[in-house]
């Protein structure tokens, strides 16, 4: 018979001891079950191997075999003790949710006992903090923004302005919005530079293809025309050469280029092939429910950003598990390697390019961490509060999913590694749900 021999909380540290006793009889038990496993793999000869009889085979057992398998069988039976008493002592008829009174797997440690025929342990464990997160607390700061006939009618001239033609302008002189075909030869304190100079080039002016004031000093040449214009580049540019100096550029324009727009009426609607969609009412209405569309993926990403910020601001927690914000830490350290990796840039490189130290990297990492863990124990009290549990169906349709899109061949090894994270799948579910949960509740707001 199992038996707490003592139970401890030390408030300080936030931690829980609990020393457990197995009795000679539990001993026994446990003795019996290892040796008839031991057992079968005994080799005598004169015996088929698993058919040796169990009094000869123990004779053959390492007795330090058999008592370290013994210790780690009933140190096991003792972790299955403590939880299913805190499951009875919490009337939990069933065991279908996360565990909140630890927050990983005990330290176990044997202790040595006076009476030789007992065997007893020492559970040691963190505590899960003490979670509060008042729903109604949570404000929404999205505004959901409606579809105006000005956004309406910018769908419409993106459209006339995208199916517009291109006629050479004969007379008159260049304009925004006009192409121009131009030669140019550009130099600095009158010597000339790679990539200055082209033949033909072909610009929209206006575009802000070109370094600042290129195009501008270009509007109102007209073809045939030379011109020498003077340009600084800017101090960021690309070319470390070019950087922050002024440059002349000789000009001649060879041709200038006009957009012609078409005329805007149900021939040119038609001509869009829009399904359902033939005069300016349904395209319109076409226009406005595209729109809607689009301000309601914004409105939802916005809010769920919200939603975080809103539980990370309003939960309490009577503290932070180390244990918890170590693992958080580490998986923004592999996920900020793998992306360095993904990118071949070194960790070096990455501090000069960003002027940041590795000390401002930890302490990014450690400041997200936190904000991860607070995250995770608002979701899952929020869960427990409203009693937002997983179904054996979700479970199953979602690690189906995960199958499908991650191994279309249907690898052994791939599918093992799904249902080895199983914890994880069960875990993104229950905050989606969480999400959509808090997500219609201040959408009310």
């Amino acid at each position: 018979m199992i038996k707490i021999e003592k139970e401890e909380i030390i408030a300080k540290e936030h931690k829980k001891t609990i020393v457990l006793d197995f009795d000679k009889e539990d001993v026994e038990k446990a003795t019996d079950t290892i040796e008839k496993k031991l057992a079968k793999e005994v080799e005598i000869k004169g015996f088929r191997k698993g058919k040796v009889p169990l009094e000869e085979a123990k004779k053959h057992l390492s007795k330090q075999q058999v008592l370290s398998e013994v210790v780690d069988l009933l140190s096991r039976k003792g972790y299955d003790f403590i939880v299913d008493k805190y499951y009875e002592e919490n009337n939990k008829e069933t065991k279908d949710f996360a565990l909140d009174f630890f927050i990983e797997n005990p330290n176990v440690t044997l202790n040595e006992n006076k009476d030789k025929e007992n065997i007893s342990f020492t559970y040691s464990f963190e505590l899960y903090p003490e979670v509060k997160i008042d729903i109604n607390d949570l404000k929404n700061p999205v505004k959901k923004e409606d579809v105006t006939d000005e956004e309406i009618q910018k769908k419409i001239n993106e459209q006339i302005d995208t199916h517009g033609s291109l006629e050479l302008k004969e007379d008159g002189s260049l304009e925004k919005g006009d192409d121009a075909v131009f030669d140019f030869e550009g130099s600095i304190a009158g010597e000339k530079f790679d990539g200055g100079t082209a033949k033909g080039y072909e610009l929209q002016i206006g575009s802000g293809h070109f370094i600042p004031g290129f195009e501008d000093q270009m509007i109102g040449m007209k073809a045939g025309e030379e011109k020498t214009i003077k340009v600084t580049f800017p101090k960021e540019y690309g070319a470390k050469n070019l950087a922050g100096k002024e440059a002349d550029f000789l000009i001649k324009l060879i041709e200038i280029k006009k957009v012609v727009k078409p005329e805007y009426n149900d021939e040119f609607i038609k001509s869009l092939n829009i399904k359902d969609v033939t005069n300016d009412e349904q395209l319109r209405q076409y226009y406005k429910k595209e729109l809607e569309a689009q301000k309601e993926v914004t409105y939802k990403n916005e809010l769920n950003n919200a939603i975080s910020q809103e539980l990370e601001k309003n939960v309490k927690l009577n503290y932070i598990p180390e244990t918890i914000l170590k693992q958080q830490e580490e998986q923004l350290n592999n996920e900020f390697n793998s992306t360095l990796k993904q990118y071949n840039i070194d960790l070096e490189k990455f501090l000069e390019i960003t002027k940041q130290t590795k000390q401002d990297i930890e302490a990014n990492f450690k400041k997200e961490a936190e904000q991860r863990v607070k995250l995770d124990f608002a979701i899952n009290q929020i869960a427990k509060d409203k009693d937002i549990k997983l179904t054996k169906e979700e479970l199953e349709e979602e690690v189906k999913q995960l199958k499908e899109m991650y191994n279309p061949d249907n690898k052994p090894e791939i599918n093992k590694n799904i249902d080895d994270n199983i914890a994880v799948i069960e875990s993104s579910i229950i905050q989606k749900k969480v999400y959509a949960y808090l997500f219609d509740l201040l959408s009310k707001k």
